[in-house]
């Protein structure tokens, strides 16, 4: 049975169950020769979907879209340029192969682990003071950084 698909039945109030174990809801209408006919109109939820108005996408839609892929572009070079910057550190500080790995590793862990905690914060907060504090938090240490590039050695 398709989700197009009518059933005509005998009794209104019948609850339709069908093999798949999809349910559908019964309701009288009108055929075109005025008879008054109970029929089921199921879908593969087994309810029939509601009359939805189209949605209006405004410019504070793509804004936010923008925001978000930054956003997530930021986490992705984040992950990616460990992997470049990685070996050098490693070699600038005397280390091995090993503390090299684990060191990689060890990030991409805190990075796991810290998610879980921060999406509830951010269910409890909401999502955009959450975002502001943790560039807040960020920022400094890129500031450092960026300094620390061009002191002589």
């Amino acid at each position: 049975m398709t989700s197009q698909e009518f059933i005509t039945l005998e009794s209104i109030g019948q609850r339709i169950s069908l093999n798949d174990g999809s349910h559908g809801q019964i309701s009288i209408t009108r055929d075109p020769n005025g008879d008054s006919t109970p029929e089921a109109r199921l879908n593969s939820t087994g309810v029939e979907p509601p009359n939805q108005e189209p949605v209006v996408l405004t410019w504070r839609f793509y804004l936010i879209f923008a925001a978000l892929a930054i956003v997530s572009l930021a986490a992705a070079l984040d992950s990616t340029s460990l992997t470049v910057a990685l070996p050098t550190i490693t070699h600038d500080l005397h280390g091995t192969g090993i503390e090299e790995f684990w060191a990689g590793t060890a990030y991409l862990l805190t990075l796991t682990v810290v998610q879980p905690p921060i999406a509830s914060l951010s269910h409890i907060f909401g999502r955009k003071p959450l975002v502001c504090i943790g560039f807040s938090i960020v920022k400094p240490g890129y500031m450092r950084i960026q300094s620390a590039m061009f002191q002589k050695h």
